[in-house]
């Protein structure tokens, strides 16, 4: 079997070490990384066996893009020239944005933040911001696309629960046999311990002003309908937090005078998200790759003063992210999505205000950010184990990269290595090698681990000669009668067999 499990581990490694030139991808591939491909049947082979692993198109998928990323990464990392011939240019303008709104924003964001002890005492008791309570809570939601005979129902069966909890009856049990909540409702209802600000705004205001086993009102949020029963209350003493509730309101205060600057900016600006403009975005981040015509690429998501945030203004900034940010993206709720476009523009007002005050970045200050983002692509290569691969015996680079990537993907479905998403330093990555996946193929990888999951098991024969039948103790078997002719060994071996035949053996 250890004979069987190497010849097969083998056969893997030279699929995935295979390098293809043409465009596209055949059907037996899921995606390609420069030079390199991932075939479908050694990806079905990894996950079929982890039985705790969802058979699902988005784990195939997954698997894809850490390949990619890890492939890149290793081959970049091991092949002489490459850091240097990898354009991070993205990246470098990202800190560079960053540093310049920084310093715009030490510039004319000036503070007072000097309190004396009386006025820090009545922030703390006007706010008590040290406030814990531990509640439990029954939720009832409203079935999908309820009537308002249906609203009504739950809101009475919500106000029946209330009415016995205040009754007496033990607020566990009724959580237990009513809470929709799947976090809380078996436990009972307990939310635990948490701070004021924790939860949505209706449910935080509700349990901070209840006492010690009162239980609120029918509180709805969008969540559903709540019933709430405070258990504990932990109020620290103001001379217990000291220093650092002092340091908590200096800090809320630069916040507050950073965020009336940015609204100041935003106003000043009369920044409109245009209709239609939410839709875009999310087929933009779905095929970020997609050819737009002269008209689709000037197209106005958002107008402010002064110009435009155009269609082709987030295709390049939606190339420039990384596949984590893309999803959150594509499953965002609309109304965050216009909160999304709006920082977008925001960010952009900040950095030309920046440069209009002469707000820069130096080339020094350029040179040390490429240095540490070339620093940050050698941490994440040690910490992965692919940062200095050994070619073993005649191996070239390209084959020790396939097998330490491959090797690190197994040991992750194992549970033996962690997984690391590089985040946006695969962005330089992907654009500078040439990286796609196949829906084809990942389709057609995650049909296949159904099939050898529902499959039976394989029954292994051992390759053993059984021994010659003996006769019974004190008994003789009968000579065998043999036809001339018939039964009898050929004079010379067969060919291939014995002597001194390829392959033969001792």
């Amino acid at each position: 079997m250890r004979g069987m499990n190497a010849i097969r581990k083998t056969a893997l490694l030279a699929i995935l070490a295979a390098a293809g030139c043409d465009a596209g991808l055949g059907g037996d591939a899921i995606a390609r990384a420069g030079d390199f491909r991932l075939q479908v049947e050694p990806v079905a082979q990894l996950l079929a066996p982890a039985e705790g692993i969802p058979v699902d198109s988005s784990v195939v998928q997954a698997v894809a893009d850490f390949w990619i990323d890890y492939t890149l990464l290793a081959w970049m990392l091991n092949e002489e020239g490459e850091m240097d011939a990898v354009d991070l240019s993205t990246l470098i303008d990202q800190q560079r944005s960053r540093m310049v709104v920084g310093r715009l924003r030490d510039t004319v964001i000036q503070v007072d933040t000097s309190i004396t002890d009386e006025e820090l005492r009545e922030i703390f008791e006007e706010t008590r911001p040290a406030d814990q309570v531990r509640a439990r809570h029954v939720l009832l939601g409203f079935p999908e696309n309820a009537t308002p005979a249906q609203q009504d129902s739950v809101r009475n069966l919500a106000g029946q629960i209330r009415d016995r909890a205040r009754a007496g009856e033990n607020f566990a049990t009724l959580a237990g046999e009513y809470s929709q909540d799947p976090g809380s409702g078996a436990n009972g209802g307990d939310l635990g311990f948490f701070p004021r600000g924790a939860m949505v705004p209706p449910f935080d205001s509700a349990a901070f002003a209840l006492g010690i086993g009162q239980v609120s009102d029918v509180v709805e949020t969008d969540f559903g309908l709540h019933v709430i029963r405070v258990e504990e209350r932990n109020s620290p003493a103001y001379d217990e937090l000291g220093y650092d509730f002092r340091q908590q309101v200096h800090s809320e205060l630069i916040t507050e005078a950073e965020t009336l600057f940015l609204d100041q900016v935003m106003a000043s600006a009369n920044v409109q998200i245009q209709e239609g403009a939410v839709a875009r975005v999310r087929e933009l981040t779905a095929n970020p790759t997609v050819e737009l015509s002269t008209q689709e690429a000037g197209r106005a998501l958002v107008v402010h003063e002064g110009g435009t945030y155009t269609a082709a203004d987030y295709r390049d900034f939606v190339l420039a992210q990384p596949m984590e940010l893309r999803m959150q993206v594509e499953m965002a709720l609309d109304e965050h999505l216009e909160g999304f476009l709006d920082d977008l523009v925001r960010d952009r007002l900040l950095v030309a205000d920046a440069a209009r005050r002469g707000i820069q970045v130096n080339a020094l200050e350029l040179a040390q950010i490429e240095l540490e983002i070339k620093n940050q692509y050698a941490s994440f290569g040690e910490a992965l184990a692919l940062g200095s691969i050994e070619p073993q015996g005649s191996e070239s680079v390209r084959d020790a990269v396939s097998r330490e990537v491959w090797s690190l993907l197994e040991g992750v479905v194992a549970g033996t290595r962690e997984l690391l998403p590089l985040g946006a330093l695969s962005v330089p990555l992907r654009n500078h090698y040439t990286a796609e996946i196949s829906p084809e193929g990942v389709a057609a990888a995650t049909a296949r681990v159904g099939e050898m999951r529902s499959a039976p098991p394989e029954v292994v024969v051992p390759d053993i000669v059984p021994p010659p039948a003996q006769s019974s103790p004190g008994t003789e078997a009968p000579p065998a009668e043999t036809t001339p002719g018939a039964g009898t060994p050929p004079a010379e071996p067969a060919p291939g067999a014995g002597g001194d035949a390829p392959g033969g053996q001792d």
